[in-house]
């Protein structure tokens, strides 16, 4: 039994060593490895960036069609680029919902 245990004892170090070599050898200094903690910050940051700039990006659509709408002559129908944009301005605020509630 003391000779079992010796050997799993032996094996574990074995392994804890190899691995620590392997993780020198891979050119990566223990530093720049970035923690999980890291990583989550790193990814809410990037989410972020994006939705304030689908968010900038949504109020020019916005604006120009309000600018377009503003010129047309009362009564007449929407030109295909007026639909386009207003289709686009929905999508991106669909998009931005869902990220919003958390379904990317």
């Amino acid at each position: 039994m003391r000779m079992l245990r010796a050997m799993f004892v032996g094996m574990a170090i074995l392994a804890l060593g190899s691995m620590r070599v392997w993780g020198q050898m891979s050119g990566i200094p223990d530093e720049a490895r970035l923690t999980q903690q890291q990583q989550n910050k790193l990814l809410l940051a990037n989410r972020q960036k994006r939705m304030v700039a689908d968010t900038n990006r949504m109020a020019v659509l916005i604006n120009g069609l309000q600018t377009q709408m503003s010129h047309s002559t009362p009564g007449t129908s929407m030109s295909v680029n007026m639909i386009k944009q207003a289709d686009e301005i929905e999508k991106l605020a669909h998009d931005l919902k869902n990220r919003l509630k958390g379904i990317d």
